[in-house]
């Protein structure tokens, strides 16, 4: 059964092979619209709280990553969308946990 998702990161020619992909599988468009859903609302909750030095900054940062990956999810460059998420959402885990450390 061929999912349509993008499994072999190292070889980098399967992200465009058989484009554009017709079928988006149900994990893959569960991501992409979690993902959607999550910095949509980040927009929501930077203007609902106290704003920071870095108002601006995450405002726009959200609103052009929401973009992309509305972007990505027309155009059916879903493959690369899912890469660069899973690997933004790396550094999403250890940039705020590396905050709390003193060096």
């Amino acid at each position: 059964m061929h999912l349509n998702l993008p499994t072999k990161i190292l070889e980098p020619s399967d992200l465009w092979r058989g484009y554009p992909h017709s079928h988006l599988a149900a994990p893959v468009k569960l991501y992409y619209l979690s993902q959607t859903a999550f910095y949509t609302h980040q927009i929501l909750i930077l203007n609902a709280e106290a704003k920071r030095k870095d108002h601006w900054q995450m405002m726009t940062h959200h609103i052009i990553t929401v973009v992309l990956m509305l972007g990505s999810y027309f155009t059916s460059f879903n493959r690369v969308g899912c890469i660069i998420m899973v690997i933004m959402d790396w550094c999403d885990i250890f940039l705020p946990v590396s905050a709390n450390f003193r060096f």
